[in-house]
């Protein structure tokens, strides 16, 4: 088969790339191998598509740290609603529970815990904010 037609160059097939997301998303991207590419130029066309397909994993992987942010936000919440509602049952005079003591014990290194998640997921949101140029 000759590599032009009327001295045009030809098609000669197409790949395909793919980012599964999740097991219910991903993003597919397709390009096309032309009868006058070279090796250099086909891997150029791969790179740029795999660094689309790169950015849009970071974008994905941005929104999921927000959601577990959000997931810690609310156990912050909860502990600092439930150690209220203890602390209120000792002002009463009433005793607490087995397990609201070792609640009470464990609050501050849950907390501590939750805030050091917080704090790294926001340094990554970051970080990768600036290496991809992602508003």
């Amino acid at each position: 088969m000759s590599e032009e037609i009327n001295g045009k160059r030809q098609a000669l097939g197409h790949f395909t790339l793919t980012l599964n997301l999740t097991d219910r998303r991903g993003i597919q991207v397709q390009a096309v191998q032309y009868s006058d590419d070279t090796p250099e130029e086909l891997n150029k066309r791969l790179d740029a598509l795999q660094d689309v397909l790169d950015r849009q994993a970071v974008r994905f992987d941005i929104i999921d740290k927000q959601a577990r942010i959000r997931s810690f936000e609310t156990g912050l919440e909860a502990m600092k609603e439930t150690m209220e509602g203890m602390s209120a049952k000792q002002k009463k005079g009433m005793k607490l529970t087995s397990s609201e003591k070792e609640h009470v014990g464990n609050y501050s290194r849950q907390v501590d815990h939750a805030k050091k998640q917080i704090a790294s997921l926001e340094a990554d949101i970051a970080e990768a904010r600036k290496k991809y140029g992602i508003a």
